[in-house]
């Protein structure tokens, strides 16, 4: 079985819908979403729709749960733009997303993979980065664990385990305009992150003003230092396997 993960796509339908194409393309059996649809960028409804469209089965992430638990700090939510009025705009599917889990273990080839938004032992919150140390990832019952929450993807072997952040669809934090995505081939217990390129104009044009400078500095980040297996434009939406 192979199985397409994605996360943090924080209300960017742009880069969401890039990975999603570029995944069906591969003839992915299966898609994850590994949480945090909304925050920082407006188009929540558009997320929404697309994992709808898809047929995605969803975590919950901390974001998420924010917006419905009503804990939010002021001055943070300055850059997430968790609003009021995109809150009650949304009402009906955050009501689903607030009875959504925060982790899934699943049986998959004789495999098995636990999915959390955040971290293992705190999996709405945790935070994951290439550098953290995963020594308490030893006693976890999975053969592969798969995380979002950090932006930053990576891929590590350890304790017999594979251990895997499939990055950010939606606001990556090394090349802001290379959504990241990743396919697992249960059977032959192998995962490749893939970077999809999408065009940041398509959020910022009808939605600049209504973003933080911050999430805009992010989305306009260009390097030739970033983790992954580039996606050229062509490529996105073909039938390869």
């Amino acid at each position: 079985m192979r199985i397409g993960f994605i996360s943090d796509a924080h209300g960017n339908s742009a880069g969401l819908s890039k990975c999603l194409k570029y995944l069906k393309g591969q003839g992915v059996d299966k898609i994850y979403f590994l949480g945090d649809a909304i925050g920082y960028m407006p188009d929540w409804a558009g997320v929404f729709a697309l994992l709808d469209e898809y047929g995605v089965e969803c975590l919950q992430g901390n974001h998420d749960h924010m917006s419905f638990e009503g804990l939010i700090d002021p001055q943070k939510n300055l850059v997430y733009k968790l609003t009021p009025d995109l809150i009650e705009e949304n009402a009906a599917c955050l009501s689903r997303v607030a009875t959504l889990p925060s982790s899934i273990a699943i049986d998959v080839d004789k495999r098995k993979l636990l999915l959390v938004h955040g971290s293992p032992r705190r999996p709405l919150d945790g935070y994951v980065y290439p550098d953290s140390s995963v020594v308490d990832f030893e006693s976890i019952d999975a053969d592969a664990i798969f995380m979002g929450q950090t932006h930053r993807p990576f891929i590590k072997q350890a304790y017999g385990k594979y251990i895997v952040n499939v990055g950010s669809c939606g606001l990556p934090r090394d090349v802001g305009n290379l959504a990241s995505c990743a396919i697992y081939d249960a059977e032959k217990n192998d995962c490749v992150i893939y970077r999809v390129p999408f065009d940041i104009e398509d959020i910022l044009n009808p939605y600049r003003e209504r973003i933080h400078a911050s999430v805009i500095k992010c989305l306009t980040r260009r390097s030739d230092n970033y983790f992954g297996t580039l996606i050229s434009l062509g490529k996105i939406g073909s039938n390869k396997k």
